[in-house]
């Protein structure tokens, strides 16, 4: 079971895009798998940058081939896989992902796979760590995702609060001392509250 780090702090990014995406993809980083809690940093082998294609309907993350030789790679052990393609064997890995937001996945275990328009699939074995949203609104996407997970998103509530001209009413803001909305584990006094004005 793969773990994320740090344990006691939230982290989340946004992405926004000017057209409507039919594809969601972010910056990662790969490297060799270790144990941060255990290793001396000057160990910590190299990690190398992809682009990740998000997709909820892979069970698994899936790396190419690119990925396996320049991180170096060594397979420990066969998975078999049902894609498009139909059932196939292939080789499996443990690796460390960072995601955009600074948080890392360690000991998280990838099949090697062919993935069109990026070198690395991100599937539900790192979505179900945290939360994430997806809106589509005035010709835009808002890709967001926050590790680990902190409450539910509930996008009932928004469309509750919409008047029939479809705008939105304003939403409270938040109190000082509540935690900062945008996920970032602080007050929301000491971040977006001053942003804000």
């Amino acid at each position: 079971m793969p773990f994320q780090l740090p344990p006691n702090q939230v982290h989340g990014f946004t992405i926004s895009y000017k057209f409507i995406a039919d594809a969601i993809k972010t910056e990662v980083f790969v490297s060799q798998s270790f144990n941060p809690k255990s290793i001396d940093p000057s160990d910590i082998p190299a990690h190398f940058q992809y682009i990740a294609l998000w997709d909820t309907g892979a069970t698994g993350t899936v790396i190419n081939r690119k990925v396996v030789d320049e991180s170096g790679l060594q397979p420990v052990g066969m998975a078999k896989v049902h894609g498009v393609g139909g059932v196939m064997y292939t080789n499996r890995y443990l690796v460390n992902i960072k995601l955009p937001n600074q948080v890392g996945v360690a000991e998280l275990m990838v099949t090697e796979g062919t993935i069109h328009g990026a070198d690395v699939l991100i599937g539900m074995d790192v979505m179900r760590l945290g939360d994430m949203s997806l809106s589509n609104h005035n010709g835009t996407t808002v890709f967001s995702f926050r590790m680990p997970s902190i409450g539910d998103i509930d996008l009932r509530h928004d469309q509750n609060s919409a008047t029939m001209g479809g705008s939105v009413k304003k939403k409270q803001e938040p109190g000082r001392n509540d935690p900062c909305p945008c996920g970032s584990g602080r007050k929301y006094k000491k971040c977006c509250k001053n942003k804000n004005k």
